[in-house]
């Protein structure tokens, strides 16, 4: 807080000038100059804050109203105060202070900062925390004297590992290099080119021997395995122009003389210039302690620097050397590496000692961290190789469930189709038998029926036959009263062999359709494997039995008109004669004989359709076999050759007892 007081004087000393205050235009500059002006903080508002804080009619600010009205600019810009001081101070060159990165303070540091500048901190738990409050509350950080100086030492220590090296040698032999025992250290005093003179010994074959002792780092240096790998951290060098204050005898006048200084090997050399441009030599600093004394870095006294003056000052017994640099940063500089440069040379220090084993612990918890990554992935890999291989045997196991399964199925389904096949075939062969057998069963029975007719047609044919010798017996002693009736009845009885010739020849065409239409029914019997073709098959033969119904309604018709007719002719032959002879349905009698022998099932629809062709045309014959009238007698004897081939080889018995046959190449029959 004391140098935050004092900055604030050494503003107001400066912006007020030879004036009794701070004028209005002079405040409006140090707002300007420390850069404050943004939209939280116009130049308007300055103005307002200036005769806000002004005593009266005053034009000017005297120290404390400056210090309120920087307090103003500071609830202005939502900063504390002690920040918008180290900020104009910051702009301030003549005001010797070391802008600072918070990162490179510790903890304490930082609340100690904080505590100074009365901000709270008792919320922040993490260190970036304490940065970030720092920040905000006091931006940049601006420190000055020996908390500069150390803080730039502690800066050049963090960076201390760049400055290493290694060097390594690959078979056992001399290598050249001569250590001196500097507190535990080994310092390098003779040595190859490789190697600088100067240089600390730091590792072994990857071991750190800074912590050691220096009995230990030989040892290890000693019991070493080849190939060998030293490594070494160099000496601090630096060199520039500084002010040094004369080391003239006591009592005498002190002055400051620009030297040219080289620091190199522990030792802080100062020429007139530059050796490189033949500057002469003009003394040394050794920084290595003497017996008894040891060589400390400070701050130079104020009291024997000028006003506004800071310096450095190099002090072994009572040996000092003071120096001071053109600007704050450049003297600080120096002086950290010159504290560096006695660390080195002396064996270390107890802050080189503690940052060493931080960096060692820092570096093991990486290597364990390290460690542990590794083991982890590790870890990781033989996790994820076991879930993979779970995974992967999981999924055989399904892919082969899942074939098997498979297979079952297609065995299933192949055992469901050889099964559906099977009954397929014996349904097939079943219906195929059961039709086989209905065929062999209606064929049986109309075997049975047929051979019933033709014996009932037998009697009926005995019978008739009895009948017609009978009635030829008649018609014989008729005849032989009628000589015309007699030629009659043969021309009628022609007529009527023609009429049996036609009918006979139906027959045989009636009896080959109906073997060709069993054949038929075999084989579609055979092939309607499904009641829809068999329901088709009955439909056609229903269709054929009602048109077989129907042509012989039509027959029947045909026949009834032909008896009529008969019936005409009969009664005109009465009136010439009384002698029985055979009638026109006697001739119809005869052809439903035919006709009930050629008689077909009704499923034959070839057989029936033959059956009706037979029936019209033994209508047409019935009814060209009835009487004529005499007139057309003779043109009726006229017999075509078509008659005669129908008539070829039947016999024909004759209502006078008389049999004969008719043969095609002759015109006359057989008597």
């Amino acid at each position: 807080m004391a140098d935050t007081k004092k900055n604030l004087s050494k503003l107001y000393v400066k912006y007020k000038g030879r004036h009794p205050g701070v004028s209005q235009e002079s405040f409006l500059n140090f707002v300007m100059d420390a850069d404050l002006v943004d939209k939280k903080l116009s130049s308007d508002a300055v103005v307002l804050i200036f005769q806000k804080v002004k005593l009266g009619k005053k034009d000017h600010l005297n120290a404390d109203r400056f210090e309120e009205a920087v307090r103003q600019i500071a609830v202005k810009k939502e900063l504390q105060f002690v920040a918008v001081i180290n900020i104009a101070s910051r702009s301030d060159k003549s005001i010797a202070a070391l802008e600072v990165d918070p990162t490179k303070l510790s903890v304490g540091e930082i609340k100690k900062y904080l505590k100074d500048a009365k901000v709270d901190f008792s919320d922040c738990i993490e260190k970036k925390d304490l940065i970030e409050r720092l920040k905000s509350s006091l931006g940049t950080i601006k420190i000055v004297g020996i908390d500069a100086l150390r803080v730039q030492s502690k800066t050049i220590l963090f960076e201390a590992t760049k400055m290493e090296y290694e060097v390594t040698y690959e078979s056992r032999r001399s290598l050249g290099i001569s250590l001196e025992r500097s507190n535990e250290w080994g310092i390098v005093k003779v040595a190859p080119p490789e190697v600088e003179v100067g240089s600390v010994l730091t590792r072994v074959n990857g071991e750190s021997v800074l912590l050691k002792t220096y009995a230990q780092a030989m040892q290890c240096l000693k019991h070493a395995t080849w190939p060998l790998t030293m490594r070494f951290r160099k000496a601090v060098s630096k060199e520039g122009y500084l002010l040094k204050r004369s080391r003239g005898r006591t009592g005498s006048a002190r002055n400051w003389k620009k030297r040219y200084l080289v620091l190199a090997n522990g030792i802080l050399e100062y020429y007139t210039k530059a050796p490189s441009e033949g500057g002469v030599a003009k003394g040394q600093y050794v920084l290595e302690n003497d017996p008894g004394s040891q060589t400390m870095v400070t701050m130079a006294p104020a009291a024997i620097m000028g006003k506004d003056e800071v310096g450095i000052m190099l002090v072994k017994g009572d040996d000092r050397l003071v120096l001071k640099g053109e600007t704050f940063e450049e003297l600080i500089t120096w002086g950290g590496m010159l504290y560096y440069a006695v660390a080195m040379a002396n064996g270390g220090n107890p802050e080189m000692s503690d940052m060493e084993t931080q960096r060692l612990a820092h570096q093991e918890s990486e290597l364990a961290q390290l460690r542990w990554e590794a083991e982890s992935k590790k870890l990781k890999k033989e996790q994820q190789d076991r879930e993979a291989k779970i995974a992967a045997d999981a999924d055989a196991e399904h892919r082969a469930e899942a074939e098997t399964a498979e297979k079952q199925r297609q065995k299933e389904e192949q055992e469901a189709i050889e099964r559906k096949q099977k009954e397929e075939a014996e349904a097939l062969a079943a219906a195929q038998a059961e039709a086989e057998a209905k065929r062999i069963a209606e064929q049986e029975a109309a075997e049975a029926a047929k051979q019933a007719e033709e014996a009932h047609l037998a009697k009926e044919a005995e019978e008739k036959a009895i009948q017609d010798q009978n009635a030829a017996e008649e018609a014989t002693a008729a005849a032989a009263a009628d000589p015309d009736k007699v030629a009659a009845e043969e021309e009628e009885a022609t007529k009527a062999a023609a009429l049996a010739a036609a009918a006979l020849k139906a027959e045989e065409e009636a009896a080959a359709a109906e073997k060709a239409a069993e054949a038929e029914a075999m084989k579609l019997a055979s092939e309607a494997a499904d009641a829809e073709a068999q329901a088709a098959a009955e439909q056609k033969v229903k269709e054929a039995h009602e048109e077989h119904e129907k042509k012989l309604a039509e027959a029947k018709a045909a026949e009834e008109a032909a008896t009529a007719a008969n019936r005409d002719d009969s009664s005109d032959d009465e009136e010439v004669s009384q002698t029985p002879r055979q009638t026109k349905e006697d001739v119809l009698k005869d052809y439903k004989e035919v006709q009930k022998r050629t008689s077909l099932a009704p499923g034959n629809m070839a057989a029936m359709a033959a059956a009706a062709a037979a029936e019209e045309e033994a209508a047409e014959a019935a009814a060209a076999a009835a009487p004529a009238p005499i007139a057309e007698e003779a043109e009726k004897e006229e017999k075509t050759e078509e008659e005669k081939k129908a008539a070829d080889g039947v016999t024909m018995k004759l209502a006078s007892g008389k049999t004969f046959t008719y043969t095609a190449d002759v015109d006359w029959f057989n008597m």
